[in-house]
């Protein structure tokens, strides 16, 4: 089982090393799109792998597993964004990433169902900051940033949970989901810049690019490894 794990792995790398090299080189970028939809398409094939391959139907995670399907759907409408420029694909792919962050909350308190105040004042503290950096930086978020300010608050929610659920539980799990919520914390922050920040280099924009899909799927990959560190 452990030889399954570690082959799957190995092609979730192999696909982002890939889409990491379709990202920066111009003239591959018409792969864009299909080689980040495959690599989308490992998460939710190991999580259900990973689900079956535990022996123990108690530790299957519909929820998690719809988390990533929703993720998937958000990752599809933002890189049609990324390929037509068309604004409705930004918003539809932010409504996706809602729902998964809303899923991803209810994955990290069925385990630990416990409140803290922190939790909750945490995620509240950010709705402010939020829009001090939106105003000190210029950025230009339009009709996103309604959209963008809920998802900041969720994302923060499920964020302040995991670190939570991991300094609690110190087990291997809780530190999956707690590392893989922090580096899709800075993700999502990296990509706020990607797309809302008039930046004058191209280089930059691809630097900042790299950075997002890097984070974002080496933290999907730490919350879907969770399942086999129960």
């Amino acid at each position: 089982m452990k030889e399954v794990a570690i082959i799957m792995s190995v092609v979730y790398v192999a696909l982002l090393a890939v889409l990491l090299a379709v990202t920066i080189k111009d003239k591959d970028r018409k792969y864009y799109v299909k080689v980040k939809m495959l690599t989308s398409s490992m998460f939710i094939v190991m999580a259900c792998t990973f689900s079956l391959m535990t022996n123990d139907y108690s530790k299957i995670k519909p929820i998690l597993i719809a988390a990533l399907v929703a993720s998937w759907c958000g990752d599809l409408a933002l890189g049609l964004y990324h390929k037509k420029k068309r604004k409705r694909y930004m918003l539809i792919g932010i409504g996706f990433f809602i729902l998964a962050q809303i899923l991803l909350i209810l994955f990290v308190y069925e385990k630990n169902p416990e409140i803290a105040a922190v939790d909750i004042i945490v995620p509240i503290l950010i709705i402010p900051m939020l829009l001090i950096l939106i105003r000190g930086f210029n950025l230009h978020t339009g009709r996103a940033k309604v959209p963008v300010v809920v998802y900041a608050f969720l994302l923060t929610l499920f964020v302040t949970k995991a670190i939570h659920v991991m300094f609690d539980m110190t087990t291997g799990y809780a530190f999956a989901v707690g590392i893989g919520a922090q580096m899709w914390w800075f993700s999502d922050y990296v990509l706020l810049f990607l797309y809302f920040y008039h930046t004058r280099t191209r280089g930059a924009k691809y630097a900042l690019h790299a950075a997002n899909l890097l984070l974002y799927y080496t933290a999907t990959y730490l919350i879907t490894l969770s399942i086999l560190l129960e």
